[in-house]
């Protein structure tokens, strides 16, 4: 006649075995997937950035040309606006924003416009947006008016 004890002492082993390295996968993908979400966010903060300095750019533009348009632009690209290049990342790939709109609500009285320009910056897979919203003078009586020929009225992150 055989005895059973071993084999309830081994199935009770392989038993809590297989709980205990059930509960560390859990615990290890967790981890893993939270190093994503964080290089995600890292990304996100990155195309933020672009999207600023293509805001600047499209500042710059108009006040260098009362008249900018986007669409005469050199580096317009249909459907997506005005590419600008920003520098190239490790891996070698070029590094862009896109100007994707201005539009002009003209107040002729003062001699100014205001221009609500939206942009979006793209690094790897993240996208990010900002919109500003700016009063531009009108050069031709820029030596009348005292101040900035353009002023930032408002400026907010868009998705």
């Amino acid at each position: 006649m055989r005895s059973n004890r071993g084999f309830i002492a081994l199935m009770s082993a392989i038993l809590i075995s297989a709980v205990l390295m059930g509960i560390m996968a859990t615990l290890c993908t967790g981890s893993f997937f939270a190093r994503f979400d964080s290089l995600s966010r890292e990304y996100r903060r990155v195309a933020q950035g672009f999207a600023e300095s293509c805001a600047q750019v499209a500042l710059l533009d108009i006040a260098q040309n009362y008249t900018y348009d986007l669409v005469t632009d050199p580096a317009y690209v249909a459907g997506r606006g005005v590419r600008v290049s920003i520098g190239i990342d490790a891996q070698g790939a070029q590094e862009v924003c896109y100007i994707r709109s201005i539009i002009y609500m003209v107040d002729t009285l003062d001699h100014q416009e205001t221009a609500i320009i939206t942009t979006q910056g793209q690094y790897q897979d993240s996208f990010a947006g900002e919109q500003v919203e700016a009063t531009i003078a009108d050069p031709a009586f820029a030596p009348v008016r005292l101040g900035p020929t353009v002023s930032i009225v408002s400026w907010t992150q868009v998705p």
